[in-house]
C-alpha cells in the first residue's frame, strides 16, 4: 500500500489509510509522519497492547527501509524508494 496520505493512519476502524481486521487490533493504534530527509516516524496513538519496531515495544520510533512494526497479529513493512534524479521519495507498507 503506497503511503500516499499523511499521517498514515493504520487500525481495525474502517476510516484508517490501512484498515487491519482482527480483534486483537485497536481502531487507530498507530500514524506514520514524515520526517524530512531522516526517514518516517511511527507513533503509538494510545493503543491497548502497544506497538513493537523490530521486536521493542515503543511510543515513537524513527523507522528506516525494512524494519518491522508489529500491531496486533500483523507485521508491516516499511519500504521507501528514491526515485531518480529527482530524489523524490515513495514509501510503501505491506502488512503480512
Amino acid at each position: 500500500v503506497a503511503i500516499d496520505q499523511l499521517p498514515f493512519v493504520v487500525g481495525s476502524s474502517s476510516d484508517v489509510n490501512l484498515p487491519l481486521a482482527a480483534a486483537t487490533v485497536s481502531r487507530r493504534p498507530a500514524s506514520f509522519h514524515w520526517i524530512g530527509g531522516q526517514g518516517m516516524l511511527v507513533r503509538d496513538e494510545d493503543s491497548r497492547n502497544g506497538i513493537r519496531v523490530n521486536g521493542e515495544t515503543v511510543r515513537e520510533r524513527t523507522l528506516r527501509a525494512g524494519d518491522g512494526v508489529k500491531g496486533g497479529p500483523f507485521l508491516l513493512e516499511l519500504q521507501i524508494v528514491v526515485l531518480g534524479a529527482t530524489n523524490a521519495t515513495e514509501a510503501t507498507v505491506n502488512a503480512h
